[in-house]
């Protein structure tokens, strides 16, 4: 099996500030945290949005076992033109 895209990301699961971060960036280079809106035994799940020029909204889970992420995210572009994304990530836990 051949992979489409690789990238080398870095996703952060932030449990004390509610939110994952890794996605987006804000327009002075720090990343955006999208809120966690539940958090299970083993899943972590997170939506978000932002309305400017350009319309955003992503959502996805992260498995807490495996580190596994999937996401969904949209881009609604001022020309009415839709780009979407969809992420499978196969992350590895940072060491503490």
């Amino acid at each position: 099996m051949s992979e489409k895209n690789v990238v080398d990301l870095t996703v952060i699961v932030d449990f004390e500030r509610r939110g994952v971060s890794g996605f987006w960036i804000d327009v002075n280079g720090r990343p955006e945290l999208i809120p966690i809106k539940a958090t299970e035994a083993n899943s972590v799940t997170f939506e978000g949005g932002s309305n400017g020029s350009i319309q955003l909204s992503i959502n996805g889970t992260v498995d807490r076992v495996t580190g596994k992420i999937d996401a969904n995210e949209t881009l609604l572009w001022r020309a009415d033109s839709l780009s979407q994304r969809v992420w499978n990530l196969r992350c590895t836990p940072a060491s503490l």
